[in-house]
């Protein structure tokens, strides 16, 4: 799913099998370095500043929804992805990995969609 986001590197098909293991561990979100271009480290920064000031320990409440971590993830929506730990608690990388999961799936404007138009994304 991934590997969608960007497969136009020289080593794609090497990083679709790498990427598999992304959102399994934190360790695999290594992988995005050599798989990934400088524009995706760029927009997670982007992103990560205009959601929460890039503060991965986030945590807040609006209108009765909970939202955490350094992109602002609705926690329903993440433990319905199968994460255990609150994504407040859960390392960078794990979240890193779980954007670029997001963005892969359902585009920026559906995973971030006010800081996606405030971007100009």
């Amino acid at each position: 799913m991934l590997a969608r986001l960007y497969t136009g590197h020289r080593d794609a098909p090497r990083c679709r099998l790498t990427l598999a293991g992304v959102a399994l561990a934190a360790a695999g979100a290594l992988a995005l370095a050599s798989c990934y271009p400088s524009s995706s480290a760029q927009l997670l920064y982007r992103l990560r500043m205009c959601e929460t000031g890039g503060n991965y320990a986030m945590h807040t409440w609006v209108r009765g929804r909970e939202y955490a971590g350094a992109y602002g993830f609705d926690v329903i929506y993440w433990r319905t992805q199968g994460h255990h730990q609150a994504p407040q608690y859960s390392a960078p990388a794990v979240q890193d990995a779980a954007i670029l999961a997001d963005i892969a799936a359902l585009g920026v404007h559906r995973s971030n969609p006010g800081c996606a138009t405030e971007l100009g994304l």
